[in-house]
């Protein structure tokens, strides 16, 4: 055990790296000499932690951190209450949850290491030989505390506990470089939330006493000098002082020498690099002499091909630099040129990250928070894409980097038929066990339950991961759960245009997909801009949240006026995006006698786009349904996965699910008396036998339970887009909310279309626009070939006025979505 200590220790040096290994195996020869309750069995598994914890930190395998938490954990739990050494076991506990909350963002990570260390703490009085690490760890858990709630108290506290911890060192302590960085890393907060020059200053005191102290041969030497060198460009960004930037500069360099190629942050370094040349390029205003941007974007490209790096670091390094690169060189996005070409080559190789971020989590709600990383890198690259006259690779990105939530979701449920034997049956056991997920009503509370399904989880996926790498090197199977190449996302447009909407600062733009395979591309400048959009969005959301408050006379309801704000809204739209598209496709009004008279379109809004009411858009009498049927599409694979997956149903098998709840679980809802007389409305339109019978409609557990087999669904009930947690948005039941957490968890293969009549069921979230979180997509993404939903909250008795208008009319086969919808929406036209 002190032999694998002392290899442990020896291993800080970069050079002996590989001694750690070697001190795993001991510690585990150790522990299995030593029987059941032996006194030193606890320190052990506190040792061996450590070393997998360390192992986690050079070599970014997620695997380490989870073994080490399950086995300080075992190590508490062996320990005596009163022994004399349970603070340090508290903190290396605590240590490795704020390592991996850092890493899957789940607060009840967060919440633990605090509670950890504050009885660490209490068991360490001020004379304590281990106050001063105690402290420094609480340090780092209030300083994620305020990461999390954004409270400037919490920052104070933090650099309090710092300059206890550095005041209980003594002055040659040699970690006093750990309590310096942490200091000078939450006073650079407190400056950037605050603006305070005097905490910059201070930070920088602190990050140049740490860098100075810490040799480069220790492990912690780049992350150390790293965020001093991001300190100094920060100072120089304030007061131009060119001093910082060539200090910056200088040991940039110094510390990309010092570090191996394999290092595992090395990406930080290039990114603390690049952003220092960046700023001397445009400072100096001479790229020809540094050529600064083509030199950082290397340095990109070269910490983005690293496969043996963890991708979020790359991800999230890369897109500073970038983000600096969109505000202060503009100029590289408006031409092409060598430099330009290669910005777009290192936006795709991010865009093709973007997807291995997504971690298959226990809770979705933990997948979705994991992919905010880059999540406008899409677009951006896309417009940078348009930019340069290159349409088709703007689409490709586009779809590459949007619904990657949803579509890690298909990939689960996808018929693994072409895959070989060898690969086929493990490939579908892997994706059945990663599909099950947990909503918030199941957690767990048990630490170490929670802990062995996460590592458990963990390897799974990688497992799949790996399994999918091994079949993609098969011969004809090489795109094999890929992204669909511009070729394929052609084919979207066969049964009408689709019109992708692609927000940008430099420059707005609607892409035309034309069923001949043809693509137009129509700049919507100068009307159309990012501040536009936003303002728009935000104007859009208070006038419906007003309407929502507004109370409307039922027999005056269809004769109601829109706001003047409502009208400026819809006729910007109107004239600035969707008659440009009309007049590029040439439709023009047609005669309602018809069959079938208007034409399909689909819209496929991006980033702010998606809030907006497109297909409501009109002027002087004019309005988009007087040309078009408009439908929606999250992306392109999800309307050609719908078509692809379809399989018409004969009018005799046709099975509709109707529900109705007049009177929700909650109090704040208020009753639907109207959705009884729209049930029955429904009931008397469907074809005799086709009901699903419910022994009552109203209730979440009961209408899950006679899912199978429905091809037609229709809600009508309360429904809420939750702002700050998307996934618990849902449908209000009579006994609970029926969320779109556990809605996602329940595949429908037969199903043809949803009706939700119900308010706001295509709302989406406003933090991740790109995610299309919300019910209408999960109705779409759980099988339904069609489905028709709100972006906006609706009354009762609108929804049953609706619902006296269209007749579900079904004819010998459920076999065209488009021409079921067209029937439905032409007969709404009132």
């Amino acid at each position: 055990m002190i032999y694998a200590r002392v290899l442990d220790l020896d291993a800080e040096t970069l050079a002996h790296a590989q001694a750690r290994q070697t001190a795993d195996v001991l510690c585990r020869q150790a522990i299995q000499v030593c029987g059941t309750g032996h006194p030193l069995k606890p320190s052990i598994r506190r040792i061996l932690g450590w070393i997998l914890f360390r192992l986690f930190q050079g070599t970014g395998t997620s695997s380490y951190l989870e073994d080490a938490i399950h086995l300080q954990r075992a190590a508490l739990t062996d320990l005596a209450v009163s022994d004399i050494h349970r603070h340090r076991h508290l903190r290396y506990l605590g240590i490795y949850l704020i390592c991996r909350y850092e890493l899957l963002t789940e607060p009840v990570d967060l919440d633990s290491s605090l509670s950890i260390f504050e009885d660490a703490i209490r068991l360490c009085p001020p004379t304590h030989i281990d106050r001063s690490r105690t402290v420094h760890d609480m340090l780092s858990a209030v300083y994620r505390r305020f990461e999390w709630s954004g409270k400037l108290d919490d920052l104070s506290e933090a650099i309090l506990f710092g300059r206890q911890a550095d005041d209980a060192l003594p002055e040659n302590h040699p970690r006093r470089f750990s309590t310096a960085h942490n200091l000078s890393t939450i006073l650079a907060l407190r400056f950037s939330e605050a603006g305070n020059i005097a905490d910059l200053d201070d930070a920088l005191f602190w990050g140049q006493r740490a860098a100075s102290t810490i040799l480069p041969s220790h492990s912690a030497y780049l992350d150390i000098t790293s965020d001093y060198i991001s300190r100094l460009c920060t100072r120089f960004e304030t007061i131009h002082s060119m001093s910082d930037l060539e200090t910056a500069i200088s040991l940039g360099n110094e510390c990309l020498a010092a570090i191996p190629d394999t290092h595992v942050n090395k990406a930080k370094a290039i990114h603390c690099l690049s952003r220092a040349l960046l700023l001397r390029g445009r400072h100096t205003n001479n790229r020809t002499t540094y050529c600064d941007i083509p030199m950082a974007l290397s340095y990109l490209e070269e910490a983005l091909i690293d496969d043996e790096r963890d991708v979020r670091s790359r991800i999230q390094y890369v897109t500073h630099v970038l983000d600096l690169i969109q505000q202060r060189h503009q100029d590289v996005f408006k031409a092409e040129s060598p430099t330009t070409l290669q910005l777009l080559g290192v936006y795709e190789r991010v865009v093709g990250l973007l997807p291995l971020v997504a971690y298959f989590d226990l809770h979705p709600r933990a997948r979705l928070r994991s992919l905010t990383i880059g999540q406008s890198t899409a677009i951006t690259g896309a417009s940078l894409a348009l930019q340069l006259s290159r349409p088709e690779k703007a689409l490709e990105l586009l779809e590459q980097g949007r619904a990657i939530f949803w579509t890690h979701t298909l990939h689960l449920r996808s018929p693994f038929d072409a895959v070989p034997d060898a690969f086929r049956d493990r490939l579908a056991t892997l994706a059945q066990q990663l599909d099950k997920v947990c909503d918030s009503s199941q957690e767990n509370n048990d630490a170490r339950i929670v802990d062995a399904q996460i590592s458990r989880r963990r390897k799974q996926t990688e497992e799949f991961n790996l399994l999918l790498d091994e079949v993609r090197k098969i011969p004809g199977m090489e795109h094999f759960l890929m992204p669909l190449p511009f070729s394929v996302l052609t084919r979207a447009a066969e049964r009408g245009p689709v019109v992708v909407l692609v927000p940008s600062s430099m420059a707005c733009h609607a892409l035309i997909l034309k069923s001949c395979g043809h693509m137009i591309k129509i700049p919507l400048e100068p009307v159309v801009t990012e501040s536009w959009l936003a303002d728009t969005g935000a104007g859009w959301r208070t006038a419906v949240a007003n309407a929502r408050s507004v109370s409307v006379d039922r027999l005056k309801m269809s004769k109601t006026r829109p706001t003047q704000r409502v009208d400026n809204i819809l006729r910007r739209l109107w004239h600035s995006i969707v008659k440009p598209v009309l007049t590029a496709l040439e439709i023009s009004v047609s005669d309602y006698g018809a069959p079938w008279p208007r034409p399909r379109l689909w819209w496929c809004p991006t980033g702010p786009f998606v809030h907006l009411p497109i297909h409501a858009a009109g002027a002087d009498g004019q309005w988009c349904s007087d040309y078009v049927v408009s439908s929606y599409t999250p992306t392109l694979s999800a309307l050609l996965g719908i078509r692809l997956n379809y399989t018409p149903v004969k009018k005799q098998d046709v099975r509709a699910l109707v529900a109705a709840v007049p009177r929700p679980h909650a109090q704040q809802w208020s009753d639907l008396a109207s959705t009884r007389e729209e049930l029955d409305l429904v009931q008397a339109s469907l074809p005799a036998g086709s009901l699903i019978p419910l022994s009552t409609s109203d209730n979440a557990s009961v209408l899950i339970g006679s899912r199978d087999g429905a091809t037609i669904l229709h809600l009508a009930c309360h429904a809420h887009q939750d702002p700050d947690n998307p996934l618990e948005s849902g449908f209000v039941m009579h006994d609970e909310m029926l969320t779109i957490e556990k809605l996602m968890a329940i595949p429908l293969q037969r199903a043809f279309m949803a009706f939700l009549s119900a308010c706001e069921t295509a709302k989406g979230d406003k933090n991740q626009p790109d995610q299309t979180i919300h019910l209408a997509a999960t109705m779409l993404y759980a099988g339904f070939k069609t489905v028709i939903a709100t972006l906006w909250c609706v009354r009762d008795t609108v929804c049953a006025l609706c619902s006296s208008r269209p007749r579900y009319k079904v004819h010998e086969r459920l076999g065209r979505s488009d021409r079921c919808t067209n029937d439905i929406r032409i007969r709404f036209r009132w």
